[in-house]
């Protein structure tokens, strides 16, 4: 499950909005948007961009993206 308030706070960290993000990873912030607010799942590439641009530990991800 998306720890999303995780996800923001390491997106203020780096000054980026779901805009910023959204280009960053290659989708449409409105696409970005529903998956922020849990309406459809985050594809393996996509976490992958994410992790790289932020430069994130496999913790960090297991934490944003997996952990209950």
């Amino acid at each position: 499950m998306l720890n999303t308030n995780r996800l923001l706070s390491i997106m203020a960290l780096f000054g980026d909005n779901q805009s910023a993000l959204a280009k960053k990873i290659g989708i449409n912030r409105s696409f970005l948007s529903k998956k922020i607010r849990r309406l459809t799942e985050f594809k393996r590439s996509e976490i992958q961009k994410i992790k790289d641009a932020y430069n994130l530990s496999d913790k960090d991800v297991v934490e944003i993206f997996f952990d209950k």
